[in-house]
Protein backbone atom coordinates (compact mmCIF):
# COMPACT_ATOMS: atom_id res chain seq x y z
CA UNK A 1 0.00 0.00 0.00
CA UNK A 2 1.39 3.54 -0.74
CA UNK A 3 1.20 5.96 1.75
CA UNK A 4 2.16 9.20 0.11
CA UNK A 5 1.45 11.58 2.96
CA UNK A 6 3.14 9.64 6.06
CA UNK A 7 6.26 9.38 3.31
CA UNK A 8 6.20 12.81 2.83
CA UNK A 9 6.34 13.43 6.83
CA UNK A 10 9.58 11.51 6.71
CA UNK A 11 11.35 14.74 5.26
CA UNK A 12 9.33 17.29 6.98
CA UNK A 13 10.48 19.67 9.34
CA UNK A 14 7.36 22.04 11.24
CA UNK A 15 4.21 20.44 11.34
CA UNK A 16 1.64 23.16 11.93
CA UNK A 17 -1.81 23.17 13.42
CA UNK A 18 -5.14 25.10 14.03
CA UNK A 19 -5.77 26.57 17.52
CA UNK A 20 -9.19 24.75 17.52
CA UNK A 21 -7.95 21.60 19.63
CA UNK A 22 -9.84 19.18 17.34
CA UNK A 23 -6.21 17.44 17.03
CA UNK A 24 -5.51 17.68 20.44
CA UNK A 25 -8.33 16.99 22.83
CA UNK A 26 -10.60 16.52 20.03
CA UNK A 27 -12.97 19.40 21.54
CA UNK A 28 -13.98 23.08 20.37
CA UNK A 29 -14.27 26.12 22.29
CA UNK A 30 -16.17 28.93 21.42
CA UNK A 31 -13.77 31.73 22.75
CA UNK A 32 -14.33 34.88 21.15
CA UNK A 33 -18.02 36.87 20.55
CA UNK A 34 -18.14 39.33 18.43
CA UNK A 35 -21.73 41.29 17.63
CA UNK A 36 -22.28 44.78 15.50
CA UNK A 37 -22.48 46.79 18.38
CA UNK A 38 -18.87 46.61 18.32
CA UNK A 39 -18.28 44.50 21.50
CA UNK A 40 -16.14 41.28 21.93
CA UNK A 41 -16.88 38.94 24.42
CA UNK A 42 -14.18 36.29 26.06
CA UNK A 43 -16.75 33.54 26.25
CA UNK A 44 -14.29 31.41 27.77
CA UNK A 45 -14.71 34.74 30.88
CA UNK A 46 -18.64 34.92 30.66
CA UNK A 47 -20.56 34.50 34.25
CA UNK A 48 -22.48 31.06 33.99
CA UNK A 49 -25.62 32.83 34.79
CA UNK A 50 -25.72 34.77 31.82
CA UNK A 51 -25.32 38.36 33.73
CA UNK A 52 -23.20 40.58 32.04
CA UNK A 53 -24.28 39.68 28.60
CA UNK A 54 -25.93 41.77 26.04
CA UNK A 55 -28.87 41.12 24.63
CA UNK A 56 -27.30 40.82 21.02
CA UNK A 57 -24.82 38.49 22.82
CA UNK A 58 -27.39 36.50 24.65
CA UNK A 59 -29.36 36.00 21.59
CA UNK A 60 -26.31 35.07 19.43
CA UNK A 61 -25.45 32.59 21.88
CA UNK A 62 -29.08 31.32 22.19
CA UNK A 63 -29.04 30.88 18.20
CA UNK A 64 -25.88 28.59 18.05
CA UNK A 65 -27.07 26.70 20.63
CA UNK A 66 -30.20 25.90 18.77
CA UNK A 67 -28.99 25.43 15.27
CA UNK A 68 -27.61 22.49 15.77
CA UNK A 69 -27.21 18.54 15.95
CA UNK A 70 -25.22 18.06 19.41
CA UNK A 71 -27.25 15.67 22.09
CA UNK A 72 -26.55 15.29 25.08
CA UNK A 73 -25.06 11.67 26.10
CA UNK A 74 -24.41 9.83 29.67
CA UNK A 75 -21.05 7.90 29.56
CA UNK A 76 -18.93 10.80 27.32
CA UNK A 77 -15.82 12.49 28.07
CA UNK A 78 -16.74 15.50 26.89
CA UNK A 79 -16.62 17.95 29.77
CA UNK A 80 -20.52 19.08 29.06
CA UNK A 81 -21.57 15.79 28.14
CA UNK A 82 -22.75 16.71 24.24
CA UNK A 83 -21.58 14.58 21.33
CA UNK A 84 -21.75 16.09 17.68
CA UNK A 85 -19.79 17.59 15.23
CA UNK A 86 -17.32 19.37 17.30
CA UNK A 87 -18.95 22.75 16.19
CA UNK A 88 -22.59 22.25 17.34
CA UNK A 89 -21.05 20.55 20.35
CA UNK A 90 -18.89 24.18 21.13
CA UNK A 91 -21.49 26.06 20.07
CA UNK A 92 -24.31 24.15 22.28
CA UNK A 93 -21.71 24.33 25.08
CA UNK A 94 -21.13 27.81 25.41
CA UNK A 95 -24.93 28.70 24.86
CA UNK A 96 -25.94 26.29 27.81
CA UNK A 97 -22.99 27.15 30.11
CA UNK A 98 -23.62 30.80 29.70
CA UNK A 99 -27.88 30.61 30.12
CA UNK A 100 -28.70 31.89 26.95
CA UNK A 101 -30.53 28.96 26.58
CA UNK A 102 -31.23 25.86 28.81
CA UNK A 103 -31.39 22.18 28.63
CA UNK A 104 -34.88 21.82 28.48
CA UNK A 105 -35.41 24.07 25.60
CA UNK A 106 -32.41 22.09 23.21
CA UNK A 107 -34.39 18.66 24.31
CA UNK A 108 -37.68 20.36 23.64
CA UNK A 109 -36.13 20.31 19.91
CA UNK A 110 -37.16 22.41 16.79
CA UNK A 111 -40.41 21.95 15.30
CA UNK A 112 -38.31 22.14 11.81
CA UNK A 113 -34.83 22.00 11.17
CA UNK A 114 -32.35 21.94 8.34
CA UNK A 115 -28.86 20.01 9.19
CA UNK A 116 -25.80 21.60 7.83
CA UNK A 117 -24.36 20.86 4.81
CA UNK A 118 -20.96 21.57 3.47
CA UNK A 119 -22.06 22.28 0.19
CA UNK A 120 -24.55 24.90 1.82
CA UNK A 121 -22.21 25.99 4.43
CA UNK A 122 -25.37 26.72 7.17
CA UNK A 123 -27.59 24.87 9.11
CA UNK A 124 -31.48 26.06 9.92
CA UNK A 125 -33.88 25.13 13.28
CA UNK A 126 -37.04 26.70 13.59
CA UNK A 127 -38.35 26.78 17.31
CA UNK A 128 -41.51 28.00 18.49
CA UNK A 129 -40.97 30.22 21.43
CA UNK A 130 -43.95 31.53 23.46
CA UNK A 131 -46.59 32.66 21.01
CA UNK A 132 -43.79 33.06 17.82
CA UNK A 133 -41.74 30.36 15.49
CA UNK A 134 -38.00 31.99 15.57
CA UNK A 135 -35.77 30.79 12.77
CA UNK A 136 -32.03 30.36 14.07
CA UNK A 137 -29.65 29.87 11.59
CA UNK A 138 -25.18 29.29 11.62
CA UNK A 139 -22.88 29.25 9.24
CA UNK A 140 -19.96 30.46 6.70
CA UNK A 141 -20.34 34.29 7.27
CA UNK A 142 -20.47 34.87 3.73
CA UNK A 143 -23.38 32.62 3.17
CA UNK A 144 -25.19 33.95 6.54
CA UNK A 145 -24.59 37.88 5.19
CA UNK A 146 -26.32 36.56 1.90
CA UNK A 147 -29.78 35.89 4.07
CA UNK A 148 -29.63 39.30 5.96
CA UNK A 149 -30.72 42.88 5.27
CA UNK A 150 -30.22 44.03 8.69
CA UNK A 151 -28.23 42.97 11.56
CA UNK A 152 -28.16 43.57 15.84
CA UNK A 153 -27.97 46.77 17.55
CA UNK A 154 -29.05 47.69 21.03
CA UNK A 155 -31.79 50.07 19.62
CA UNK A 156 -33.04 47.17 17.20
CA UNK A 157 -32.58 46.38 14.06
CA UNK A 158 -30.25 48.74 11.38
CA UNK A 159 -29.76 48.40 7.93
CA UNK A 160 -26.64 45.58 7.53
CA UNK A 161 -22.61 47.03 7.32
CA UNK A 162 -21.39 43.99 5.09
CA UNK A 163 -18.41 46.22 5.44
CA UNK A 164 -18.09 46.05 9.34
CA UNK A 165 -19.01 42.16 9.13
CA UNK A 166 -16.68 40.92 7.00
CA UNK A 167 -13.76 43.46 9.12
CA UNK A 168 -14.48 41.49 12.19
CA UNK A 169 -14.80 38.50 9.89
CA UNK A 170 -11.24 38.72 8.78
CA UNK A 171 -9.74 40.17 12.27
CA UNK A 172 -10.93 37.25 14.21
CA UNK A 173 -9.37 34.86 11.23
CA UNK A 174 -6.03 36.56 11.47
CA UNK A 175 -5.70 35.35 15.19
CA UNK A 176 -6.38 31.79 13.78
CA UNK A 177 -10.40 31.36 15.12
CA UNK A 178 -12.77 29.51 13.30
CA UNK A 179 -15.58 32.45 12.78
CA UNK A 180 -19.14 31.26 12.39
CA UNK A 181 -22.32 33.47 11.72
CA UNK A 182 -25.31 33.28 13.52
CA UNK A 183 -28.69 35.24 12.42
CA UNK A 184 -32.37 34.82 14.13
CA UNK A 185 -35.59 36.06 12.62
CA UNK A 186 -39.10 35.54 13.22
CA UNK A 187 -41.22 32.96 10.94
CA UNK A 188 -44.29 32.03 10.31
CA UNK A 189 -45.39 28.57 11.57
CA UNK A 190 -44.13 25.92 9.30
CA UNK A 191 -46.81 23.97 7.74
Amino acid sequence: RSLPSVETLGSTDVIASDKTGTLTINQMTVEKLWTPDGHELDVTLAPEDGSGLSEIQRRSLRTGALSNEAEHRAGTDSESGLVGDAVDVAMAAAGLRTGAVSDEERAAGPVAANPYESVKKFSQAVFCEGEVHVMHVKGAPETILGFCSTMADPDGPVALDEATVKEANLELGSHGLRVIATASAEVPAPE
